[in-house]
């Protein structure tokens, strides 16, 4: 049945994915974040465009503490709305704006946004730098964390992984292991918006490092959007050398 439905599914969470990505870099977000750059991953499991996901959502069921928005361990405040479930993380508690936050939508997709991201100090001369250290430990940590959120619900696999960058034109993206710099630089993203080929997840992995491994053709292409021809990392065996906490 997925085989003989592959390019309605493929042509929908396209669609679906560049309608959320329109209305985030419009500012058109759940709440407004705190500046342009964001970050953004999209979990869709394929049966979301056919049923609805019996969510949780009385309070005492706590369904927000599992789905934390990125770079953070626990929401600072979550929201009831039309879409699902919403939760948001600003250490200001109740600030108008915030720094991330994680739709989780009665189909069973999950929309992960974090802006603030950029490592160092705002200059005349750019937003600060990217970098692999802490963007590729996110994604593997946060959609690790979601899928398992999403089986532990009910929703069966498979899954598509989505990742965005916007408003990263002329942003550094450095490859910083620690104490260890692959080049000082090892390229400056050229594009506002860069949109990487999703990853499909069949079966997920309850140890992250493995999972860590099917996201890797993602992680590369995000190298490459910076001129490496590969991310640092793996190690020469295959493994994850990133930490991924939980």
């Amino acid at each position: 049945m997925l085989f003989g439905r592959a390019p309605q599914l493929s042509d929908r969470i396209r669609d679906f994915r560049f309608d959320r990505i329109a209305k985030i870099a419009a500012n058109d977000a759940p709440v407004p974040l705190l500046d342009a750059h964001a970050l953004t991953l999209h979990v869709i499991p394929f049966s979301a465009f056919d049923m609805r996901l019996r969510l949780p959502l009385d309070p005492k069921d706590r369904l927000y503490s599992v789905f934390p928005p990125m770079l953070s361990t626990y929401p600072s405040n979550f929201r009831i709305n039309v879409d699902g479930l919403l939760t948001l993380y600003n250490p200001e508690g109740n600030a108008k704006q915030q720094r991330a936050y994680v739709q989780v939508f009665h189909t069973g997709i999950v929309e992960a946004v974090t802006s603030s991201f950029l490592e160092g100090t705002r200059t005349p001369q750019g937003p600060g730098r990217l970098t692999a250290l802490k963007a590729e430990a996110c994604i593997v940590k946060y959609s690790h964390s979601y899928l398992t959120a999403l089986v532990t619900l009910g929703c069966a696999p498979p899954f598509a992984v989505l990742v965005n960058l916007i408003g990263v034109k002329d942003v550094p993206y450095s490859f910083t292991m620690g104490n260890s710099l692959f080049e000082d630089e090892a390229g400056v993203l050229d594009r506002d918006q860069l949109h990487f080929q999703e990853v499909i997840i069949e079966d997920v992995q309850p140890n992250p490092y493995e999972y860590a491994k099917q996201l890797r053709p993602l992680l590369d292409q995000m190298a490459n959007a910076a001129g490496r021809a590969a991310t640092p990392s793996f190690d020469g065996s295959g493994k994850f050398r990133l930490k991924v906490d939980y």
